[in-house]
């Protein structure tokens, strides 16, 4: 069976942090001055809104509006940013850096990738500046970025869904590509036929344009967005209603399980690790150890390696909540 069909909304505020969670969203976008596309919040509204929310929530990493070229000053902001985003309890981090030549910038984009493990990165939609953006989808992916947010080049996904559709297929597995921006439950039916994607991204500013404002109005547009998503997914799966309440409670109930099991086998699984061998801490390593002879790799080591890979795959597919 696919994955199930993801919603993350990017929001503002707290009060609209909870009233995506209670819409029925997956994960949450949190940043600041939406209007010039998302800045860095500050430490004490991240505070703030992880102790009030319990969603997964990504903290947006940018030091300004305009352009994704920054200068080293810049750069060292966006360093700061990210091991605060870590000690604050974010569930991932949301940037994009652009060399001078408006390419991405994969040098740069890596070291930042590499300081914010365990948690994952979402590549933003500097993305949609490059020229080529299926030449670009892979530098995104030598980034080590798990997830990109496109609206395909356009202002809107809906103004692109082939496009989004061929880097949703040229990815394959190497990179989640998440179409967003426009999407809302009139024109995610279409987003989600013709793009193939499991992860959706959506502000909702087209159907609410003051979202501080009209928070009940927000909550509500959140909820169809994603009772569309969720009827879509059951059709996908071809399962009548009770099958489905089934398997969603099942699901649920394994989910929670690893979940609270995560944080004890990930501590133990690096702890053996680090003192049984040559400090490897992250799947990619842990993944080439494996490569070699089994005969040669002791059943424990085996099972800490394992464990690691398991839980990095639950924590970069943003379906994890804080551990």
């Amino acid at each position: 069976m696919k994955s199930p069909l993801a919603l993350e909304i990017s929001v503002e505020s707290i009060e609209a942090a909870m009233a995506a969670g209670r819409g029925g969203a997956s994960r949450i976008e949190f940043c600041s001055n939406a209007r010039v596309g998302g800045t860095t919040p500050s430490d004490e509204l991240l505070r703030a809104v992880r102790e009030r929310v319990s969603l997964p929530i990504f903290s947006m990493v940018r030091p300004r509006g305009g352009d994704f070229f920054y200068s080293e000053a810049e750069f060292e902001a966006l360093r700061r940013d990210v091991d605060a985003a870590k000690e604050i309890g974010m569930n991932g981090v949301v940037l994009g850096l652009l060399d001078a030549g408006g390419q991405i910038d994969v040098e740069r984009t890596k070291q930042l990738v590499e300081q914010a493990r365990p948690l994952p990165v979402t590549f933003h939609r500097a993305f949609d500046e490059c020229v080529d953006l299926r030449r670009s989808l892979e530098d995104v992916i030598g980034t080590g970025a798990v997830r990109l947010l496109t609206s395909g080049g356009k202002r809107t996904a809906p103004e692109a869904l082939d496009l989004l559709g061929d880097l949703v297929r040229i990815a394959g597995g190497g990179i989640s590509v998440m179409p967003g921006s426009g999407l809302h439950a009139g024109n995610i039916l279409e987003a989600v036929a013709k793009t193939g994607a499991h992860e959706y991204h959506a502000g909702l500013s087209a159907v609410v344009a003051d979202v501080s404002g009209n928070l009940a109005v927000f909550e509500g547009e959140v909820r169809k967005l994603a009772d569309v998503l969720r009827d879509s997914e059951r059709g996908r799966a071809g399962m009548d209603g009770r099958k489905w309440r089934q398997y969603r409670r099942t699901r649920s109930a394994v989910h929670t399980f690893i979940l609270q099991k995560a944080h004890t086998v990930a501590r133990w699984s690096r702890l053996y690790l680090n003192d049984a061998g040559p400090g490897i801490s992250n799947s990619r390593q842990s993944i080439g150890v494996l490569c070699g002879p089994r005969k040669a790799v002791s059943a424990r080591w085996a099972l800490a390696v394992d464990s690691l890979i398991i839980i990095e795959s639950i924590m970069s597919s943003g379906h994890t909540r804080r551990w």
